[in-house]
């Protein structure tokens, strides 16, 4: 089962709430926050609190029945710090996502967030090595492959550059035993929904670019619909008839 998760722009920290409720009532299966610290927006200190709103909205949301079991994942672009993970979790976080560069120090860092039953996982950039990848794929649920810059309209060529990339993970994680999902982020619409899953991904994080839930509803319904139409059809039973001799 492929998902969809909703980029909420921490950027715009008064309208999140009010992004987060038009996503879940959209039908997304999961909010995405990517949580960045810059000198002028120190996001990284109010984390937990943003998680705390976004689950109130999910569980308002579920009250009210417009939509029901909306996942809460938490993408930190900082280095692996156990306190600010375990308070994420805690304020009802899903999954927690970070980049490292090295397993050493993240690896106790994912045990914790997994004993509170949260989904640990390790996001990429285009240039990160996958050695960092093939260390962690034991302690990990999920791989975050960020496949554009941030911010940034998509460079020519990133698609072509990506999806080998994507079937170099997606062969990694099997190799492993599976069992990690495999989520991309950044340039996917609905023309290339359907190349990115047959390179092996499972999730795509999307960013939303509309203020209404019915306009949410169709975009999220155009992507389900360009990448049930862009994969190939499953073969249905074999019926093989047996003439009678004579």
């Amino acid at each position: 089962m492929r998902r969809f998760h909703a980029a909420l722009c921490w950027t715009d920290l008064p309208h999140l709430a009010e992004q987060a409720r038009l996503m879940v009532e959209a039908g997304a299966d999961a909010l995405h926050l990517d949580v960045v610290e810059t000198p002028h927006l120190p996001t990284l200190t109010r984390a937990p609190a943003l998680v705390q709103a976004l689950r109130h909205q999910t569980q308002r949301a579920a009250a009210a029945g417009s939509a029901a079991g909306t996942a809460i994942e938490v993408h930190l672009t900082g280095p692996p710090d156990p306190a600010l993970t375990l308070a994420c979790a805690a304020a009802g976080a899903d999954t927690i996502v970070f980049h490292v560069d090295s397993t050493q120090h993240a690896v106790p860092v994912w045990r914790l967030v997994r004993r509170d039953g949260c989904r640990a996982g390790l996001a990429l950039h285009p240039a990160s090595s996958l050695d960092t990848l093939c260390g962690a794929l034991g302690s990990i649920d999920q791989v975050l492959m960020v496949l554009t810059p941030p911010g940034k309209p998509p460079r020519p060529g990133w698609l072509e550059r990506a999806l080998p990339r994507i079937e170099l993970v997606r062969h990694l994680i099997d190799s492993a035993g599976g069992g990690v999902r495999l989520q991309v982020e950044g340039g996917i619409d609905a023309g290339n929904v359907a190349q990115l899953a047959r390179a092996g991904a499972d999730d795509f994080v999307c960013l939303p670019t509309f203020d209404a839930v019915a306009d949410a509803r169709r975009a999220l319904a155009a992507l389900r619909a360009a990448l049930h139409e862009g994969l190939p059809r499953p073969l249905g039973p074999l019926r093989i008839a047996h003439q009678r001799e004579g």
